[in-house]
């Protein structure tokens, strides 16, 4: 498992974890798979609710910048929460190298739920002046340095848990557990949206889903404390912090970058498709706010279905870099015609159409992507190695994304900038796909 797998010509080896766990651990168990794709969705829930109130959040806490000034304070605050994110990243990730997968997990929880109980309490402008939009931005982030941690510790412990045969289903359960926080963020937002006044949604209702997240956070870490540590970490070397940054980015630098760019495509169309749905349904295409959360519900449900199938047809197919390369050219090609007919034809039927179909490769993408690059750290290195090179383009790319076209179409007055902004990210994801080699099954 120590061993490099980049060849002289720089392609990345996928086989890092041929070397196997002793036979009673292999196949892991149901209860551990559990709690850790249960963990992920009640600390991504916590997460991603600031973004499906942006709008309101806006209104609220940023009222002295005009409309379009205070979305973008809106979306600049939702971006400070990734800001942190590099650095929490290389933190966290060497707390899993260094003191297991489990211990990393826990950790993470807490700190989603200390960010979490800051929001749901934060007194708007009108009250405390700027006191509550500094509350907000420091509570995301602890919430950023939180989440910065939870996917390279979840990916690490579901890989090491997984038989071989079913690694990339394993490690699909963890985007397919981050589908269930939008599905369940989604629906508290329809019932929301579609129950309350505007004025009851704007006093009170807003706080709702974060009440919610603050009760089911703790359930999360009771059912991760009941979990094993995996036998790749406890059997394997635990490398003092400089060991693990200084092979991180000396033998194992290419599949470092791969790793990075072939999670720009689907960080990008999530943070698109899903997270800013709410936002742009109500800006740019003058949707009551209760269609888009319920268009996005539906499409975290399709996303829910097809990222396990992806995993498990990945392991029966054993074509995974095949798989996710055409995943991202249906994905770009259905892209921008999609944005086009919505602009044109605004309604919930439509939005619920666009956001279903690009949902299928996007499905594909998060049930396969993670588990390539999980094969490709070696177990000394890769609770780091996830974590970081997933952090950086969701910062980059995804955790700002709704800034830059907020940006983009109040200076170009083209309301396809999402599109466009999601096929460039397409460009870069397949070249990078070209770092992986095939597997040796293939």
């Amino acid at each position: 498992m120590k061993e490099d797998a980049v060849n002289p010509a720089g392609a990345i080896a996928l086989d890092r974890l041929a070397v196997a766990p002793p036979p009673s651990a292999r196949a892991g168990t149901l209860r551990d798979v559990a709690a850790a794709a249960a963990g992920n969705a009640l600390e991504w829930f916590d997460f991603v609710i600031y973004g499906y109130f942006a709008s309101v959040i806006a209104k609220l806490f940023f009222p002295v910048a005009g409309q379009v000034g205070s979305l973008l304070l809106a979306t600049a605050t939702f971006g400070v929460g990734f800001v942190v994110r590099p650095l929490g990243s290389i933190v966290l990730g060497l707390y899993g190298d260094r003191y297991g997968r489990k211990a990393a997990m826990s950790v993470t929880i807490w700190l989603m739920l200390a960010g979490t109980a800051a929001i749901a309490v934060a007194p708007p402008y009108a009250q405390a002046g700027w006191l509550g939009a500094t509350i907000l931005v420091l509570a995301r982030l602890v919430q950023g340095f939180a989440a910065s941690g939870e996917f390279g510790s979840t990916v690490a412990f579901l890989a090491e848990k997984a038989p071989p045969h079913r690694r990339h289903f394993f490690v699909s359960l963890q985007m397919s557990s981050t589908m269930l926080a939008i599905v369940l963020g989604g629906t508290i937002g329809t019932i929301l949206t579609t129950s309350l006044s505007a004025h009851q949604l704007e006093s009170w209702g807003w706080r709702v889903p974060f009440v919610v997240g603050l009760l089911i956070g703790p359930v999360g870490f009771y059912i991760r404390r009941s979990v094993s540590e995996t036998d790749a970490f406890v059997l394997g070397e635990a490398l003092p912090a400089t060991q693990v940054l200084k092979r991180l980015f000396g033998e194992h630098l290419a599949s470092f970058l791969a790793a990075i760019g072939v999670t720009i495509v689907s960080t990008a169309a999530f943070y698109m498709y899903l997270i800013y749905m709410p936002t742009f349904a109500v800006k740019q295409l003058g949707l009551p706010m209760s269609a888009p959360f319920m268009s996005t519900t539906v499409a975290g449900i399709v996303m829910v279905a097809i990222a396990p199938l992806a995993g498990l047809l990945g392991d029966v197919w054993r074509r995974p870099v095949a798989m996710v390369a055409a995943a991202i050219v249906v994905l770009s090609a259905i892209t921008l015609p999609l944005y086009m007919w919505v602009i044109a034809s605004p309604s919930l039927r439509n939005l619920l159409i666009m956001q279903a179909a690009a949902a299928a490769p996007m499905g594909v993408l998060v049930g396969l992507v993670p588990a390539l690059s999980a094969r490709a750290f070696p177990a000394a290195v890769r609770s780091t190695g996830l974590a970081v090179s997933y952090n950086i383009p969701t910062t980059v790319f995804g955790g700002f994304s709704p800034l830059i076209v907020t940006w983009l179409i109040a200076t170009t007055h083209n309301k396809a900038s999402p599109a466009l902004y999601i096929v460039a990210m397409s460009v870069v994801s397949l070249v990078a796909l070209l770092g992986f080699r095939r597997m040796p099954s293939e």
